[in-house]
């Protein structure tokens, strides 16, 4: 089986209950379309779980993208010099102000109580991380990626594409990128897409907070992080689980 999840931000609790409501072997593979980290207490926690299930494959989230922006910041060891130059440098106080402002406080208070060896390796494995997967389900294509696709061309190869494009983006969940593919993608709540785009709840979802599935686009972010469910998708079924 295949199953995706996105947006768990530092609900170790939900992953956690979400793994014993899915209970899978170690023949399926769960996707994670990023952001575990931030908002809540226990993102790295989550990242370290994760790193040792080699079912799990995890792709970049912007969260992730902006802790590796100003880790080796959090890690130097706090000098006079490095006060100055944080003082001088108003692009790292910048990053670091943009990242606690978007969540990254409590990642920051995790970060300071684990071990050299646990940071590393955090470090290791969102370095790893890919911005896009592709694969087959019972003859469908899909495209997994965190956000979807900044400055779409259908004409443009996926690696032609920047990390911003992949990372950032607001999507028309009522357009298609491709006739033959289904772009599967996190990042943006489903509350927010329904209320923008005026999409009812279908009879398969949980209210506004439940997955979207369109032709040719699934919304996956059901608002974990904003106190909404942590929503979870069967590619071979098409099942949903909300824990």
């Amino acid at each position: 089986m295949i199953y995706v999840v996105s947006d768990i931000h530092g609900r170790y609790d939900k992953w956690r209950k979400l793994l014993e409501t899915i209970k899978p072997t170690w023949a399926d593979t769960i996707y994670v379309l990023g952001d575990t980290i931030d908002r809540g207490p226990e993102g790295l926690r989550t990242l370290l779980d994760m790193a040792q299930r080699p079912n799990v494959v995890h792709l970049l989230g912007n969260h992730e993208f902006m802790l590796m922006s100003v880790l080796p910041t959090l890690l130097a060891q706090l000098t006079d010099e490095l006060v100055d130059d944080l003082e001088q440098n108003d692009n790292t106080i910048s990053m670091l102000a943009n990242y606690m402002m978007n969540g990254g406080a409590a990642t920051i208070d995790e970060l300071s109580a684990l071990n050299a060896i646990d940071r590393e390796e955090i470090r290791a494995y969102i370095l790893d991380m890919s911005l896009f997967e592709e694969f087959e389900v019972n003859g469908k294509s899909y495209l997994l990626v965190h956000a979807g696709l900044d400055n779409f061309a259908p004409e443009k190869a996926l690696e032609e594409y920047g990390l911003h494009d992949f990372l950032w983006v607001r999507p028309d969940i009522r357009k298609r990128y491709y006739p033959d593919k289904t772009v599967v993608f996190g990042h943006t709540p489903t509350r927010v897409i329904r209320q923008t785009y005026g999409i009812s709840p279908d009879r398969e979802s949980i209210g506004e907070d439940g997955m979207i599935i369109t032709d040719g686009m699934i919304a996956v972010d059901c608002g974990c992080g904003h106190g909404g469910p942590l929503g979870c998708l069967c590619l071979d079924t098409m099942e949903r689980a909300y824990v």
